[in-house]
């Protein structure tokens, strides 16, 4: 009669400890391997657009006549590029988790 509430315990612990199946082991290695596959992550597109964007108003702000207008314009774009590198980075760090969950799955 002591040994009931043991073995239902013992029992409960053992049924619950399941193994993948293939399936599961083939689907958990495609997705290690399209994980894998990233090369450019989303916000490498946003750095290269800000850089451009930063390239061009610092062009434009050359050709304004006035001085105090020149330093705003610059002053703006500089803003605008930490702003557009957080956006980036920030956009990437999904992926980044993605990739290092993969590395441990495989």
């Amino acid at each position: 009669m002591k040994l009931i509430p043991f073995i239902t315990v013992a029992a409960l612990l053992f049924s619950s400890c399941s193994v993948l199946t293939k399936s599961q082991v083939k689907n958990i290695n495609v997705f290690a391997e399209t994980t894998g596959a990233f090369a450019d992550f989303p916000g490498e597109l946003i750095r290269v657009r800000a850089d451009l964007v930063m390239e061009e108003r610092i062009v434009a702000a050359l050709q304004m006549p006035d001085e105090v207008e020149i330093k705003n314009t610059i002053s703006d774009a500089q803003k605008n590029y930490k702003i557009q590198r957080r956006i980036a980075d920030s956009m990437d760090l999904p992926f980044q988790l993605l990739k290092q969950y993969a590395v441990l799955l495989t």
